[in-house]
């Protein structure tokens, strides 16, 4: 057989191999390779080379190593499908790498994880101080999981509804004399709640230069003469 017409055949018979084999595995995208998946993509993009241009070794042979390598990876796949145990000795499991704004150095010291890269990855995120974050976890695809601390979150009507609901951070409620209505409305409250409230403790609310809730629920009112006499 002529060799370019050789090297066409073999060519398209390990692209079809190929194909085949990655159908068999399922759709996955580069981030959630696992490490056998990568290391079984590396043996059969070599084979697969091989096949289609190294015609002093029969076709027959790389497509039977292509076949076992294959067969392989798939009956991985499903073991891991029915064993959790193996699973996690396979993949290995994600771990927390930051909690509360520190890092946990231990465990990243463990995993080979060094401190200019998980710095990279939050910049990444837009996070610039690491005591932002609330909780960091590393992804067993490598990737980094973050969550913000709550005042550092960005702030919608029903984020504050929640935060409010459950203590977490501080709001505003008057700037400058000025009711806040869009924070307000935010809490499912009314300006003549918050009129309330200041007449609670005493004030008149058209008096009050300032006004927070408390991370506590507890409101502070700030009459404007306060704020002369600083």
């Amino acid at each position: 057989m002529n060799e370019a017409i050789e090297v066409i055949l073999r060519t398209v018979g390990a692209f079809v191999l190929m194909l085949i084999i990655a159908r068999l595995v399922g759709r996955r995208t580069v981030a959630q390779l696992r490490v056998h998946d990568y290391i079984t993509g590396t043996m059969l993009s070599t084979l697969a080379g091989n096949m289609a241009f190294n015609i002093k070794i029969g076709s027959f042979l790389f497509t039977l190593s292509i076949v076992i390598l294959g067969g392989m990876s798939i009956g991985l796949l499903f073991v891991e499908m029915r064993s959790r145990r193996t699973r996690k000795w396979i993949e290995g499991e994600a771990v927390t790498v930051i909690e509360n704004g520190s890092m946990l150095e231990e465990t990243m010291k463990k995993h080979k994880f060094t401190k200019d890269s998980l710095l990279q990855q939050l910049r990444s995120e837009q996070i610039f101080d690491p005591s932002e974050v609330e909780k960091a976890v590393l992804e067993k695809s490598g990737q980094l999981s973050v969550l913000k601390k709550p005042q550092y979150r960005p702030l919608t009507p029903d984020t504050i509804k929640s935060f409010m609901k459950n203590g977490h951070v501080p709001v505003e409620l008057v700037l400058q004399g000025s009711v806040v209505k869009e924070t307000l409305k935010g809490m499912g409250r009314s300006e003549a709640w918050l009129r309330e409230e200041a007449g609670r403790q005493g004030y008149r609310l058209k008096d009050i230069s300032y006004a927070v809730q408390g991370s506590d629920g507890t409101i502070y009112f700030i009459p404007e003469r306060s704020w002369q006499d600083v």
